[in-house]
């Protein structure tokens, strides 16, 4: 839908399930009788989305359909289209039948793949589900939730399938099964063209990958047939490219290429269609036209390139590539030469002055209709107004300018389309929609919208059936048949614009004003009928049993035909596999197409599968299997211009022994059993669920009283009316008792039912919930008569209250004897009477009156007084009141505007100081002041002291008070904090500050401690150190910390339990504060040194030792980040006196709070002594004030930690820590487990039992290497037995 009528409308999708017709309508629409737009097929809705790759929930599983669909668990679509098409391959499914499974050999049922797919395809087959869910399969690959959520391609993931069966059932009597059915044999030669020498080498393959295009070769195959020829097509090896022929014994001419030496029984043909464009270095999607045979002759191709009979032409083509997306424009090019051709010279002078940009009457006039609104938003034209909106999508304006264009978009190319002067329109010829949706530069249908309420919309306007036919895939006899054919009226009864005009106005005139002048639509359009799927019956004087009729018999015969055209399709490829037979037992009938619908990044998979039992095809989509119409495949999957292709084709060898139905009984008996169990169960569960659909509640009232009545919807009406005797306890004849409908709002008896007692609750359409009435009768009196004309409206009467008078009307009534029963119930003079209906528009409430003299005739029908409506009723006091708005009116409008906000109390000590337990009501137009006022009012607190706050204490602290509650956008039930303190003013930002001191012994990744101080409004345009001058003497204040002279603060950032940025000598404003921002404050013993340029900053340092893991307390550098790594070793040099500058190794930290002290193992470290690289560059990337860098000594190897340190320091079992690192090159070789090239994330499937004993293996090694390298590890002692230090006192960190 158009998006610029979404926000303007709440569409539903309607239908009719008889007809299987859908129409996409406003809400507005149904509810005020406007005739909705002409329907569609589901079909046709169903594919316009499937080629968009979009899942609008119409992929509903089909209720006759033989074959049940598969669940997506998320992104699994591309493993759900493979595992349909392995199912419906009979020889496959019998061979995974087959396999037995051995716990011993092949671990837990749970665990194996074999196995798993086998209870998948029980499932499959002995229907046990609507939906079969894939998770004990996907659970067996060793996948988690996350693996399903992840999007692969098709062919990858069938050759990891593939191999994954081939091992679990290696050494079992089906160890060959996708050997023998999928692998083929192929020999890549290189021919001496001298001596002929021929040297091969035998390859073997599952599937053959072809080109769709090369653009290096400006290769494009449009066909199967040209790719398979273009995979054998040689390569000549000359010049400098010369073969060095052994036979010869010189480098010679030849020849080298590929020929087909076996192929087998099931062949799966790839077509290439995602390649990578090095012009943009992005990978694309090839949505190109490509077709294929249904029977495919490979015979042709057995004897190699040379032996091909009626090669095509595989000459590079650069016009190919010259073209767009497909060769649309191209394809179109020939189409209109080819009509040029056949036309006549008259129909050539009308083609060459559409081709000039001259368009027919028709088109001008639709041209001139578009073009009244003038409207066109980047490369798009829409009429709007209440009519029928088209919308015209194209790439640039030109085209939309250009008539030629419009010309060939709504009339077929070349085709001489006579304006409509009487007599039913020549039937349009055909237009592939795929072909008008890439001249529109979008595959969007033109959007049917619908009038807004508040003016009558006239007559639809016509729309040449071309259009819709080309666009919307409808044809004209389609249109036909569900819009019925249109009758022209006789000249004399055609109405001029002007007469319409004046009929209009003339009903208009009878009807109310204001927001009544709405009534004036269902008098002039009263007497048109529509059913439900929008065929009008008025035009054609049919009813509507006839109009069912009519399309019913018109359903049938399409469908017969078709039946007839597919046997004869049948007949004559049977003819053809006899003719291909004569040259060689290879030929192939195609029986799966997997669809890539979407982009090169992402998309959606499902599958065309033929079903070998009943020879139909079938749509696969995950859940959904649908009958497909064998015609229709073509023009679905060939591609060219449409996002929807076919990528994965499926043939199989053509044999005498066709394939059978696989009888339930070739199913392993532990398989079966298994799915039987899960049959029964799912069969109990639908009777339990079914059982509980059937019971129902029924509330029934008695003398104002209401109890639930508790029954099943088999029980009769009368068994429901006994037990209610017994729920309220009456006791008197049955037959003095009825139960009748209700509606409890207005009170009203409605319907009696007394004389269906006997019909059951089902019958009766009586559902759980169902509000009926207990009504009790004198003996031998009669039942009262139901009076369907009665409505009872709501009277509330002035001032506001929540009684309400019951007043009776009848529908019939007209507004003056209304108004004369209102006046006899209420007492108010009728000259004097006010009433009013409450509506909201836009958010707003707002009342329109019934006014006397206006619509004093009209019925309530009409008026739209229903059946409980609430009319609202006041007393005009005096004359001067009566050119006024009405009390009412004036009410609606505050209470519109009323809202409650709600606050906290700042005086509360416990928790609830935070909890927003008060509520103030307020008008929205009142300015915040009168806000604070009132809630200080309420709390007896002086608003100088206080500050008020958005959501929270963490919220945007409200400074302008003079803006309305509106415009802050408060709203019914906003929260607003209040909380002490200075309150900010306009051009302040309110701050958290904390103290902030360096951790003596904190953890690995936390290095700071905060304490919270206050909070202070601060002047935006301050400096750091004038902002510093205002915390030095709040912190002297409210605090107690007075600082010597020799202190000095300095600001920083605070991120959590970190620090950033260091704020500078420029306005705050422009260091990225905002409100709430929390600021870090240090306290130093010396003068902080200055940051005089933007590309200095501040960094930590930290020493690590190597072989002990002890991390030294940070200390700060400041360093220039346009300078070299030696300049940051040598500031490191100037801090510590540990590690010489020749031997320092540098690792930067990436994220600080998943750092580790284990992390430097495997960590980048660079060279100190590197005055190459700047710090601001790679590796380190210095930007800002927070980097944390690592230093240890070149000199010092790393140790492997031991068991015991990876369990106390709760090293994840995910951290990859290496066997044994001793040398800087291997760190040079290494990278940062953050950096790096990240790699597009492979497909595994992992064989539980044999990773199993692999990892074992794996662990067993990995320990006895650990404690060999403890083991020689040497230990220095002194005197005493205790380690000794060698450089003096420890500048490290203990370990513990």
């Amino acid at each position: 839908i158009n998006a610029e009528y979404m926000g303007e409308f709440n569409w539903i999708l309607k239908m009719d399930s008889d007809a299987n017709l859908y129409a996409i309508v406003p809400i507005d629409t149904v509810n005020n009788g406007i005739p909705p737009p002409p329907p569609i097929e589901l079909k046709a809705l169903r594919e316009f989305t499937e080629d968009l790759g979009l899942d609008v929930g119409l992929n509903q599983p089909q209720a006759n359909a033989p074959y049940l669909g598969l669940s997506n668990q998320g992104a699994t679509c591309y493993m759900n289209s493979l595992l349909q098409s392995l199912f419906m391959s009979p020889e496959f499914r019998r061979g995974v039948y087959e396999w037995r499974w051995d716990i011993n050999e092949h671990g837990p049922l749970e665990d194996c793949i074999p196995a798993q797919l086998q209870k998948l395809f029980a499932r499959l087959q002995m229907n046990t589900q609507t939906g079969v869910e894939t998770r004990d399969l996907t659970k067996s690959f060793q996948w988690d939730s996350g693996n399903s959520f992840e999007q692969h391609d098709v062919q990858e993931f069938c050759r990891v399938l593939f191999d994954a069966i081939e091992q679990t059932c290696r050494g079992t009597k089906t160890e060959h099964l996708i050997t023998d059915l999928y692998e083929g044999l192929s020999a890549s030669y290189v021919r001496c063209s001298e001596c002929k020498y021929e040297s091969l080498r035998e390859e073997r393959w599952l599937d053959l990958c072809l080109t769709v295009k090369n653009k290096f070769d400006k290769i494009y195959c449009d066909s199967l047939e040209k790719a398979l020829q273009v995979y054998l097509k040689p390569e000549y090896l000359t010049g400098s490219n010369q073969y060095s022929c052994e036979v010869c014994g010189k480098k010679t001419d030849a020849t080298k290429g590929t020929k087909f030496i076996r192929l087998p029984k099931l062949l799966s043909l790839i077509l290439n269609r995602f390649a990578f464009d090095y012009m943009t270095m992005r990978r694309e999607k090839l949505d190109d036209f490509v077709s294929f045979p249904f029977i495919l002759n490979m015979n042709n191709y057995m004897a190699g390139y040379e032996g091909i009979k009626g090669k095509v032409n595989d000459e590079p083509d650069e016009k190919a590539f010259s073209m767009s997306t497909g060769g649309v424009r191209d394809r179109i090019a020939k189409m209109e030469a080819q009509k040029k051709e056949q036309s006549t010279d008259t129909t050539k002078t009308k083609n060459a002055a559409t081709a000039a940009g001259k368009a027919s009457n028709q088109t001008r006039t639709f041209l001139d209709e578009i073009r009244q609104k003038k409207k066109m938003t980047g490369g798009v034209q829409s009429e709007g107004g209440n009519g029928i909106d088209v919308v015209i999508y194209s790439k640039n304006e030109e085209e939309i300018a250009n008539p030629g264009f419009i010309e060939a978009t709504i009339h077929p190319l070349g085709a001489d389309t006579p304006p409509r002067t009487g007599g039913p329109p020549p039937p349009p010829p055909k237009i592939d929609a795929a072909i008008i949706k890439a001249m529109l530069g979008a595959p969007d249908p033109p959007v049917i919208a619908i009038p807004k309420i508040g003016a009558p919309p006239p007559p639809p306007p016509q729309i040449d059936p071309s259009l819709i036919q080309a666009v919307m895939g409808i044809s004209v006899e389609e249109q036909l048949m569900y819009q019925g054919t249109p009758q022209e009226a006789p000249a004399t009864e055609k109405k001029t614009a002007s007469t319409q005009k004046e009929e209009e106005e003339a009903i208009t005139q009878e009807e109310p004003t204001g927001r009544d002048k709405d009534t004036s639509y269902f008098v002039s359009h009263k007497q048109e009928k529509f059913t439900l799927d929008g065929v009008r019956v008025s035009e054609t004087g049919q009813t509507e049993e006839e109009v069912r009729q009519k399309q019913e018999a018109a359903r049938e015969k399409a469908a017969a035909e078709k039946e007839e055209r597919r046997l004869k399709a049948i007949e004559e490829r049977e003819k053809q596999i006899k003719q291909y037979l004569e040259e060689g037992p290879e030929v192939y009938e195609l029986y799966a197409i997997l669809i890539h619908s979407g982009g090169a990044y992402g998309g959606h998979y499902f599958a065309f599968i033929r079903s070998f039992e009943d020879g139909k095809w079938y749509n696969f989509n995950d859940r959904s299997v649908t009958e497909l119409d064998e015609e229709e495949i073509p023009s679905r999957v060939f591609g060219g211009g449409k996002m929807s292709n076919a990528y994965m084709l499926l043939y199989r060898r053509v044999d005498e022994n066709k394939p059978e139905k696989i009888p339930e009984e070739v199913i392993p008996s532990y398989i079966r059993a298994k799915v039987e169990e899960e049959r029964k169960l799912a069969r109990e569960e639908e009777e339990r669920r079914r059982e509980v659909m059937r019971t129902v509640t029924l509330k029934v009232f008695y003398k104002l009283e209401s109890r639930g009545i508790p029954g099943r919807l088999d029980d009769t009406l009368e068994m429901m009316k006994l037990r209610a005797m017994e729920f309220f306890g009456i006791q008197t004849d049955p037959q003095n008792v009825r139960l009748r409908h209700y509606n409890a709002p207005t009170d009203a008896g409605l319907e009696g039912l007394e004389d269906k007692e006997l019909m059951t609750l089902e019958k009766l359409h009586i559902h759980n919930g169902k509000t009926l009435l207990l009504e009790e009768r004198e003996p031998g009196a009669e039942w009262p008569k139901y009076d369907a004309e009665a409505i009872t409206l709501k009277l509330a009467v002035w001032p506001p209250s929540e009684d309400r008078i019951m007043l009776h009307a009848r529908k019939s009534w007209i507004l003056v004897e209304l108004v004369g029963a209102i006046a006899q119930a209420t007492g108010i003079l009728a000259d004097n009477l006010l009433m009013f209906r409450k509506h909201v528009i836009s958010g707003i409430s707002r009342a329109s009156e019934l006014n006397v003299i206006e619509a004093g005739h009209c019925e309530l029908t009409n008026l739209r007084l229903f059946d409980g409506t609430v009319l609202y009723v006041e007393e005009r006091d005096n004359a001067v009141e009566k050119y006024m708005r009405g009390k009412w009116d004036r009410e609606f409008e505050r209470e519109s505007y009323r809202v409650e906000i709600r606050y906290n109390d700042p005086r509360a000590t416990d928790a609830n100081a935070d909890e927003f337990t008060r509520r103030v009501d307020m008008d929205t137009r009142d300015p915040l002041d009168k806000l604070k006022t009132k809630i200080c009012e309420d709390l007896e607190l002086n608003p100088s002291e206080i500050i008020l706050r958005r959501t929270g204490k963490l919220g945007i602290e409200i400074k302008e008070l003079n803006q309305t509650i509106q415009g802050t956008g408060l709203s019914n039930g906003s929260c607003v904090w209040v909380g002490f303190g200075r309150p900010a003013t306009k051009g302040q930002i309110t701050l958290s500050f904390f103290l902030c001191r360096l951790s003596p012994h904190g953890k690995d990744n936390q290095m700071f401690e905060f304490e919270p101080l206050f909070d202070l409004p601060i002047d935006e345009n301050k400096t750091a150190s004038e902002v510093t001058e205002i915390v030095r003497r709040q912190m002297k204040e409210d605090k107690g910390i007075e600082l010597k002279d020799e202190q000095s603060l300095r600001l920083r950032e605070k991120v959590s339990d970190r620090v950033n940025r260091v704020y500078r000598e420029i306005p705050m404003k422009l260091q990225a504060i905002f409100e709430g921002r929390q600021v870090a404050v240090e306290i130093f013993d010396h003068e902080v040194p200055v940051l005089s340029t933007a590309r200095e900053h501040v960094a930590f340092v930290r020493l690590w030792d190597p072989e002990t893991y002890d991390l030294s307390a940070p200390f700060e550098i400041v360093i220039d980040r346009t300078k070299s790594l030696k300049h940051l070793a040598e500031r490191i040099c100037e801090k510590q006196s540990v590690i010489p500058l020749a031997n320092i190794l540098i690792h930067k930290v990436i994220n600080l709070g998943n750092f580790s002290r284990f992390d430097p193992i495997s960590g980048k470290w660079e060279d100190g002594l590197n005055d190459h690289d700047t710090l601001a560059s790679n590796p380190f990337y210095v930007s800002n004030d927070s980097s944390v860098f690592i230093v240890r000594d070149r000199t010092k190897d790393i140790r492997q930690p031991t068991e015991d340190e990876i369990r106390l320091f709760g090293i994840s079992a995910n951290r990859s820590v290496p066997k044994r690192v001793s040398s800087d090159a291997k760190f040079a070789s290494m990278s940062t487990k953050y950096g790096g090239t990240v790699k597009e994330k492979s497909l595994k499937i992992h064989i539980k039992k044999k990773d199993d004993e692999a990892n074992a293996d794996a662990k067993k090694e990995e320990k006895q290497a650990a404690d060999k390298i403890i083991q020689e590890q040497p230990v220095q002692q002194n005197n005493n037995g205790q380690q000794k230090e060698e450089n003096g006192p420890s500048f490290f960190e203990p370990l513990i």
